[in-house]
């Protein structure tokens, strides 16, 4: 088989008569030909066993160079990953997105397979085709319903009958480029394509919108709204009785942390409550791991000042989000939510935060009872260090007095889920199911190689992240 392809290639003129053969660089131009052409044949006789013979032991190969990578230390893995590019990069995105489904359960060689995906996806600019919705030529993105900094929200529906959606599109900022948004999102598809939990909102895909030709985000639409718009509607005259949704919160932040993925920018408005009254943690695009980083350039993170932990308002240190930081943003999304106002709401410029946060000055109390505000204050600590982890801030909402009714509403929410022939991961007919990919190995084996080359090399710094 390799003589034949070797001798079409000969005759057709191919640019491969032009370079020194040598073994290694042989085999990365046979591969993908070769691997194309096995799936040619298989299509017109499934019964070759010789030919699927062959595509396994690609197959086998591309596996034995995703566990020697995963041998390497984290940061030259990251640093290495970086450099894949082009049909190389698609094919290992949806080669690794693949792999991930194998898993039960997160663990650490999960984190680390994870991470992999994210780096390429967002180096490459690639996401796992896996993930494209369906049709997307059908949704409606006319009507924008909402704007913050960074992104577009739009209601919109597939079809006349069916749910509404939540579609999200990014775009840049007066002091952003549009190439720093793409990051984030690319990011943000990476990471939720593997999460699942009940206080995570579910995610559902990702599509070309026609007319902006960007981007397009799907999630489920939630009519409830953000945490705070549901909160001040429900319980308009009783604080205590929005603990449970805090206590949702909390949930979803120990399983983010526990997979060492920080949120980086916890707030009220990016958190959704779903039809049974769950809050669900939303807008992950300034997320990232806390033992493996993912590059996502030389820009700044986009902080929202009322809600960031003053050591990353100090222009003197690092401005990365850290699990640390995130507990200080829940001790703000709990004043928030319990006291219907904006953390600090009496100062206007990032400049009076940083002043009130040197004189260790907390938010305005506002009739917080004393249980609720120590809780407050205890997350929202002054010295990182001394704040409570995540484990320890869900111990403390757990200690306050009121009736926790998550368990029902879960149940009730995934009774829904059935009913509407969605599963806990939220796909469904509505918002597109995962599609079935053809992975073209030959270029997962050539950018894997090309990975594991790069991690050899004495160029990248060593680090004692995986210790």
């Amino acid at each position: 088989m390799l003589r034949e392809h070797w001798s079409v290639m000969m005759a057709s003129g191919s640019r491969i008569e032009k370079f020194e053969i040598t073994p290694a660089s042989a085999w990365r131009i046979l591969y993908p030909l070769i691997d194309t052409e096995i799936r040619k044949r298989l299509a017109l006789s499934p019964r070759n066993r010789e030919l699927k013979k062959s595509r396994n032991s690609i197959i086998s190969s591309c596996d034995t160079l995703l566990q020697r990578i995963l041998s390497h230390e984290s940061q030259k893995v990251v640093a290495a990953s970086a450099t894949v590019r082009g049909d190389d990069a698609q094919a290992v995105v949806d080669f690794i997105d693949q792999e991930l489904i194998n898993f039960d359960s997160p663990s650490h060689r999960w984190l680390r397979i994870v991470s992999l995906l994210s780096q390429i996806c967002v180096s490459a600019q690639v996401y796992p085709q896996a993930c494209k919705v369906l049709n997307d030529h059908k949704f409606d993105t006319s009507s924008p319903i909402a704007k913050d900094g960074h992104a577009t929200i739009f209601k919109a529906t597939r079809e006349e009958g069916t749910k509404p959606l939540r579609l999200k599109v990014a775009h840049s900022g007066p002091q952003v480029s549009t190439s720093f948004f793409l990051k984030i999102q690319l990011m943000e598809v990476a990471l939720l394509t593997h999460l699942s939990h009940q206080n995570v909102l579910p995610f559902y895909g990702v599509f070309t919108d026609p007319r902006s030709q960007r981007l397009c985000t799907v999630f489920p639409w939630m009519n409830n709204g953000t945490v705070v718009e549901y909160a001040s509607r429900t319980f308009p005259k009783n604080p205590r009785k929005r603990l449970p949704l805090i206590a949702d919160i909390i949930e979803g932040l120990c399983y983010l942390h526990e997979l060492n993925i920080v949120h980086g920018d916890l707030k009220g408005t990016n958190i959704l409550v779903s039809d049974d009254g769950r809050a669900l943690i939303a807008e992950l695009g300034q997320a990232n791991f806390t033992l493996i980083p993912i590059n996502l350039g030389d820009e700044p993170p986009l902080l929202t000042p009322h809600w960031t932990a003053p050591e990353l308002l100090d222009d003197e240190v690092s401005r990365r989000p850290t699990k640390e930081s995130d507990i200080w943003s829940f001790g703000c999304v709990i004043y928030e939510v319990l006291t219907m106002l904006i953390p600090y709401s009496n100062l206007t410029t990032t400049l009076q935060l940083i002043v009130a946060h040197a004189r260790e000055e907390h938010p305005r109390r506002s009739g917080l009872e004393d249980d609720i505000w120590l809780a407050v204050t205890k997350c929202m600590r002054f010295d990182a260090s001394a704040r409570p982890s995540c484990y320890q801030a869900r111990g403390l909402i757990a200690s306050l007095e009121f009736v926790n009714n998550s368990f029902e509403r879960r149940a009730r929410g995934m009774k829904r889920l059935r009913n509407s022939g969605k599963n806990e991961r939220g796909e469904s007919p509505e918002g597109g199911d995962r599609r079935q990919v053809e992975i073209s190995y030959g270029f997962v084996h050539n950018a894997l190689q090309s990975v594991l080359d790069g991690a050899n090399e004495d160029s990248y710094p060593s680090t004692s992240t995986d210790s």
